[in-house]
């Protein structure tokens, strides 16, 4: 799903996020990062001679908000608060839910 587009110096930065914490970066089309994420991750690329960074972070159980920040050259330039949508978040419980279940019951048979 994607989350945000960053429109900088006639290049599009797109942010995607999947229901299973895949976090994917794409500038002008191809992808430049790609990471399983949970609570966070950093994505580093270059456009031209420019270094960006984009980070995210989750915090599990509060807001039910990720923070983007997006650096140029070490330097922020952008910060967003974006709240994820319900359906993610009752997919996300539901999915450690399942995963829980089964490790238990996986440790009882040890």
């Amino acid at each position: 799903m994607k989350y945000y587009e960053y429109n900088i110096e006639s290049n599009k930065i797109e942010f995607f996020n999947s229901y299973f914490g895949k976090e994917t970066i794409l500038v002008n089309g191809k992808k430049t990062s790609e990471k399983f994420s949970i609570t966070g991750a950093e994505h580093k690329f270059k456009i031209n001679l420019t270094e960006f960074q984009i980070t995210t972070e989750y915090k599990l159980f509060d807001d039910h908000k990720f923070n983007l920040h997006l650096e140029k050259d070490g330097k922020l330039i952008d910060l967003k608060y974006i709240e994820l949508n319900k359906r993610y978040r009752l997919l996300m419980i539901g999915t450690w839910l399942f995963i829980g279940f089964w490790l238990i019951k996986l440790y009882n048979k040890i």
